[in-house]
């Protein structure tokens, strides 16, 4: 009998490939998102120790213009904040729709690799029922011959 071939093993191999590049895209879409999540933690740190000096200008003596600039500065990281914040949404939806088109092409992979294995169990059968059939004749043979010499005075 013909050794094994698996028909669809290109496209199982493809499937493979499929696989391995949406881990890869997933990899970066993490690495994107630990990065806007980085600057986030930042900007809120810069935030709040900006803010302990604006809040110190207000004892003793009062400088307006120090005061004005740092209240700008201080709406200008608040903006920043809340951009940033939306920037690590969009990476988190990027991320998510990543995952879940990795989940789609592990789905399909196991599908192929367990119609594989299924037919490697088909052939396995139908291998060893041929290897049976041929044992069966080759022991059969032997007590024929033995047989009809024996009928044959």
């Amino acid at each position: 009998m013909k050794r094994f071939r698996f028909r669809l093993e290109k496209i199982l191999r493809y499937k493979i490939q499929v696989e391995e590049r949406k881990k890869q895209i997933l990899s970066e879409r993490n690495n994107e998102l630990r990065i806007e999540k980085t600057h986030l933690e930042g900007l809120n740190n810069r935030n709040a120790s900006y803010r302990d000096r604006y809040s110190s200008l207000f004892r003793g003596k009062l400088n307006i213009p120090g005061l004005g600039f740092s209240y700008r500065y201080l709406e200008k990281l608040y903006r920043d904040i809340i951009n940033q914040k939306d920037k690590v949404r969009k990476s988190e939806e990027k991320s998510d729709q990543a995952r879940k088109q990795l989940r789609v092409a592990m789905r399909d992979r196991k599908k192929y690799e367990k119609l594989k294995q299924r037919r490697r169990r088909e052939y396995e059968y139908e291998a060893g029922r041929e290897e049976q059939k041929e044992l069966d004749e080759i022991a059969s043979r032997p007590a024929v011959k033995i047989s009809s010499m024996d009928i044959a005075p």
